[in-house]
């Protein structure tokens, strides 16, 4: 794990509670609390865009092989931005190319619409 002193980032101002929204210039930004790659885990969303940190990328999910992760978290967040994003939603994972909430309720290789039970990498 990393080394460092917690502490020495000093105490939060606030905290954020899921579906908490907020301004940032002329921007309303949801936060959506998504854990599973780590418990506090949180998704933003702006308008038709989402931005969903390790949680969701293209055609699969966030580890949680790490410390404080959760496999059934992880499908639970999954599920449920699929359940209360429209498809059109288009989505920025931390890594690699941007997707769209439809076309991974059908196609993702780790939780899909379908299934929702962790496929392991064939």
């Amino acid at each position: 794990m990393l080394e460092f002193d917690a502490a020495a980032f000093g105490t939060p101002d606030s905290f954020l509670k899921d579906n908490q929204e907020f301004e940032l210039g002329n921007f309303i930004i949801k936060a959506i609390h998504t854990p599973g790659h780590s418990r506090g885990t949180t998704c933003f969303q702006i308008d038709n865009y989402l931005f969903s940190g390790d949680v969701l990328f293209y055609r699969t999910v966030g580890r949680t092989d790490v410390q404080n992760s959760s496999r059934e978290d992880q499908i639970k967040s999954v599920k449920k931005l699929y359940k209360i994003l429209p498809d059109t939603t288009i989505v920025y994972p931390a890594h690699g190319r941007k997707t769209d909430i439809d076309s991974e309720r059908k196609y993702n290789k780790r939780i899909s619409q379908y299934g929702g039970e962790w496929l392991e990498n064939k």
